[in-house]
């Protein structure tokens, strides 16, 4: 890990944190693959979803996936003189809040 901080174009390395599943169903929603059941439910229409993807031609090698790298534009907690995280805070020097003993 400290060798992949050294690298120039990394700006923060933290702690990993497993993945946990979130909102599969959203993919499946944006493929089409929905269906009504006999109550008139909207339901996953059932196995399809690697067929639409390599119809997209997404590849099939783990080696070719695309990375994706979601950056927030915002600083922080959107407060510039009172950063919460330490990559924000210059010199790792916390400021001490107002009115807070020094």
């Amino acid at each position: 890990m400290s060798e992949v901080a050294t690298w120039p174009d990394v700006f923060d390395v933290e702690t990993y944190t497993a993945p946990q599943m979130h909102d599969e169903a959203q993919a499946q929603i944006v493929a089409g693959n929905l269906t009504e059941d006999a109550s008139s439910d909207v339901v996953p229409s059932g196995p399809g979803y690697l067929a639409w993807l390599n119809s997209k031609g997404f590849p099939t090698d783990p080696n070719q996936y695309p990375i994706v790298d979601v950056v927030d534009d915002g600083i922080d907690a959107g407060v510039a003189a009172t950063p919460l995280h330490p990559i924000f805070i210059p010199w790792g020097a916390v400021p001490t809040p107002a009115g807070s003993p020094s």
